[in-house]
């Protein structure tokens, strides 16, 4: 019987305890989660590939109850559109994840885990390790040194979360952005969420110069702006602009809203696996790498996939080792080069967005 511990029940954690189990089912498999209510709210784009791409083919009524709940359709119906997307909430991909382990005899522990150490010392020396504590993970860098990810800067974010419900007008999703980008100063997405109990979820993202960002005051996740007066002016003019578009007021957006910076940055650990004490250790979602915004969960669904593959066919754990760090370089290829050409379309296309705006307010003034 194999024993696998993943430290980091979010999403990717739990994807990837789902994909172990189905490929080996007599494994026990224990997560370790700092929280237990789920402290994210934003939304993401789900690209339908990405929970196939690598991941178990084996089926039974609690996926289909899965994609019934998250995607609002049948499995069969996700898997026919694999270029297809969707807006999901995180706090709902997570919440069906969960329930979805739990039935698979999953074990989830509440217990925050500061050091390797710990969890050796919690487990025999047969239990394979994976960390899924997310981008600024400390367990990764004990495990790999200080300098343990490589990354390149892309694009600067000030991210608007929100969650409204009396007098929200939901725009056409063929004319949403369009009429969002014709009207703002800087370049703008939202992400709409499902409705539950009356309230919708938005996330709004501004692409900002880094000027502007570094004029906004700092603003973490765990430590946003939520007083609208803090923000500068283009800011605060573009997101008023935004919630009267959902004929919402600056004040009714704010109600539940707070904005965080967020600097958009290609990065990879410097391995995917590695020994520790001669115990194996492997990265899987963003603490393995991050292409935010281009790829979100995306890239780290698929990551979970192909681990558990490749440590269901290697009995060997070096040999996982090994084969895990060689696929590195093939993903990591892929997802950056992804995140590379829609940076570049996205910077032309905002380009080309502030000339026609410049053209058009000219013929207005003639």
């Amino acid at each position: 019987m194999q024993n696998f511990v993943i430290v980091g029940a979010g999403p990717v954690g739990l994807w990837t305890a789902i994909q172990i189990r189905k490929r080996c089912p007599n494994s026990t498999i224990t997560l370790y989660e700092r929280y237990e209510a789920y402290r994210r709210q934003h939304v993401l784009k789900i690209q339908h590939s990405s929970v196939f791409f690598g991941a178990s083919r084996s089926h039974d009524e609690l996926d289909d109850a899965f994609f019934e709940e998250v995607f609002l359709t049948t499995r069969k119906n996700v898997k026919r559109s694999p270029f297809q997307k969707s807006f999901i909430s995180t706090n709902t991909i997570e919440s069906n994840l969960k329930k979805w382990a739990i039935a698979l005899g999953c074990e989830i522990v509440y217990k925050h885990i500061d050091s390797l150490e710990q969890l050796l010392e919690r487990h025999n020396s047969d239990a394979v390790f994976i960390l899924a504590n997310g981008a600024h993970s400390e367990l990764r860098r004990e495990l790999l040194g200080v300098n343990d990810v490589e990354k390149t800067d892309l694009q600067h974010i000030l991210e608007l979360k929100t969650r409204v419900s009396k007098g929200f007008r939901e725009l056409k999703s063929t004319q949403a952005n369009g009429a969002i980008k014709g009207k703002l100063t800087n370049l703008g997405f939202e992400y709409i969420g499902r409705t539950q109990g009356g309230e919708t979820p938005l996330s709004f993202r501004l692409f900002v110069n880094e000027a502007l960002y570094n004029e906004t005051p700092d603003a973490s996740f765990k430590a946003p702006i939520k007083d609208p007066t803090l923000l500068p002016e283009s800011v605060k003019s573009d997101i008023d602009k935004y919630a009267s578009l959902h004929g919402l007021s600056l004040e009714e957006v704010f109600a539940q809203g707070q904005v965080s910076k967020l600097q958009l940055s290609v990065y990879h650990a410097k391995k995917f696996a590695a020994k520790y004490e001669n115990r194996n250790f492997f990265l899987v979602g963003d603490a393995a790498m991050g292409v935010p915004y281009f790829r979100a969960l995306n890239s780290g669904l698929v990551l979970g996939s192909r681990l558990a593959l490749m440590l269901s066919k290697k009995s060997d754990g070096g040999k996982a080792v090994n084969l895990y760090n060689s696929y590195q370089h093939v993903h990591q290829n892929a997802e950056e080069l992804l995140a590379r050409t829609k940076n570049t379309t996205l910077n032309t296309y905002n380009e080309l967005r502030k000339l026609y705006r410049m053209v058009k307010t000219q013929k207005d003034l003639t």
